[in-house]
């Protein structure tokens, strides 16, 4: 070997192991074995090339001083296949190739990921990589060639595509008793829109959203049990519908152009029966009718909706499905632009002991605070429609006061005692039949609707997403009547106005 040759390479190696090891000294240390390996190997060993020579010692060398550091895993720059399958010469500085063969290794499954590691990383022979895995050597062999073959390819679309990513703004929400949170973050998103219409292996689904394998393989046990994804023979498939922005907006449109005609029928009807409603003598029954209207709308649509959708055969009323965490029902989402959903309407009950909240909501007025704090009063005793027999304390009383439940010590929304909410119930479904017909047309234009924009696997939930988006109507309604003046402009910080107490 000719000293001369080496001397030439020796800047190089050392620029080598500072953009690997990131410390001076470490790199000194690193350099200086790289150069003694080089040496002692000289006299033993025929050099064909020399410099592709000293750069397998130098990758050698590289290794065993991370083995010494217990390194375990890979950075951009630990990954010596950057040299051994794609070609790029270890010298150079090579800053995006290393980082595109990175993406690329973490975007191929993890049976074939760990392999091409430990054959070009760990340099494990295919019979010790046959026997550390329990597979046939023949398995391993075809393996490692289609997982080169992935790596190049990943490593060439990552070269070639920038890809954008953007925030996927989804109202999320459900009916019975789920839990959302699966589908909160962004990350479970993308899953879903990748295999929303097909189902998608792991690497196709990392291929098509630009997601790492192994964040996808952390995310689907996850989705699996909130039943946001299902699996089919190995693939994955979105097990919750997603409605995009066209769907959402044509659904609106639909409801919007016959709101003021239902507010109409609403206005007249109401008038017609407010002196019935007040005589059942529940508290609450002399409120003004802009205040008292807004607990009865939303129980006097969702009746109607109900009712007109027993006639088109996609009823709710019916035992939600049980869920694989433990709750019932079906969670649902919309593509929005800012995550919000001004028109939804739902209705949260809070079941006591002895008495139950139902919190009538649309999204213009939610308050997620004043949610919360009904869910806490499940944990007290309310027995009385006159609020000082219920002996609540004072911090508790404070609170009621502050969310506008309690005005002058007195329950400033209706409460029923359990007969007089039943005589109201038969009531309420007396007044929705002409209204159910009234909104069948619409029933009728958004299930076709809804059955064009859903993937055919994923038809049975309609029944569950339908009266979802066909209670908007609700909201709309109040709107339309709220410009009109006939029902109170909600003033106060968290709107009470929705909300109904039974007790009994």
């Amino acid at each position: 070997m000719d000293i001369s040759e080496l001397e030439k390479q020796i800047d190089s190696i050392f620029a080598y192991c500072i953009r690997r090891t990131k410390d001076i000294e470490d790199a000194k240390d690193l350099s200086q074995d790289i150069v003694c390996e080089i040496l002692r190997s000289a006299g033993s060993t025929e050099i064909v090339n020399f410099e592709a020579w000293i750069w397998k010692i130098a990758h050698n060398r590289y290794v065993k001083y991370l083995n010494g550091k217990k390194k375990s895993y890979i950075s951009i720059y630990e990954s010596g296949l950057i040299d051994t399958l794609v070609g790029v010469d270890c010298s150079e500085d090579h800053g995006d190739e290393y980082q595109a063969v990175f993406v690329a290794l973490h975007s191929i499954a993890q049976a074939h990921r760990a392999l091409l590691v430990d054959r070009y990383v760990n340099e494990l022979t295919c019979a010790e990589l046959a026997e550390k895995y329990g597979l046939p050597e023949g398995t391993v062999k075809t393996r490692l060639h289609y997982g080169r073959q992935k790596l190049k390819e990943r490593w060439q679309q990552t070269m070639e595509t920038k890809r954008i990513y953007e925030k996927r703004n989804w109202f999320v929400s459900g009916n019975g008793d789920v839990d959302v949170s699966y589908i909160g973050r962004q990350l479970p998103r993308a899953i879903v829109t990748a295999c929303y219409e097909r189902p998608l292996s792991i690497e196709e689904i990392s291929e098509a959203t630009g997601i790492p394998c192994m964040y996808v393989e952390d995310e689907i046990p996850s989705l699996l049990k909130g039943e946001i994804i299902s699996e089919r023979s190995g693939k994955y498939l979105a097990n919750i519908i997603v409605h995009g922005e066209k769907t959402t907006s044509e659904i609106e449109n639909i409801l919007m152009n016959r709101a003021g005609a239902l507010a109409d029928a609403t206005a007249q009807t109401l008038a017609a029966y407010m002196p019935e409603i007040r005589n059942i003598g529940f508290h609450g029954c002399s409120f003004p009718d802009g205040r008292l209207w807004w607990s009865i709308i939303p129980m006097l649509w969702r009746e109607a909706c109900e009712q007109a959708r027993q006639k088109h055969g996609v009823t709710a009323r019916c035992s939600y499905p049980p869920r694989l965490d433990g709750g019932k029902g079906w969670i649902f989402a919309n593509v929005a632009q800012n995550e919000e959903h001004k028109y939804f309407s739902g209705c949260n009950g809070y079941f006591l002991d002895s008495s139950k909240f139902y919190y009538y909501w649309s999204s213009k007025y939610f308050a997620e605070e004043l949610n919360m704090f009904l869910y806490k009063l499940e944990n007290h005793e309310i027995c009385s429609a006159e609020f000082e027999k219920c002996g609540f304390d004072e911090l508790l009383t404070a609170e009621c006061i502050k969310y506008g439940l309690v005005k002058n010590n007195a329950w400033a929304v209706p409460v029923f005692t359990a007969d007089q909410y039943e005589k109201f119930e038969r009531l309420i479904a007396e007044i929705a039949k002409p209204l159910s017909s009234m909104i069948y047309p619409q029933v009728e234009e958004i299930y076709k609707l809804m059955r064009r924009a859903t993937p055919k696997h994923l038809h049975e939930q309609i029944r569950g997403v339908f009266g979802a988006e066909l209670n908007s109507i609700i909201a709309m309604i109040c709107d339309e009547l709220e410009a009109r003046d006939m029902l109170e402009a909600p003033g106060e910080e968290f709107f009470t106005g929705q909300i109904v107490l039974t007790l009994g």
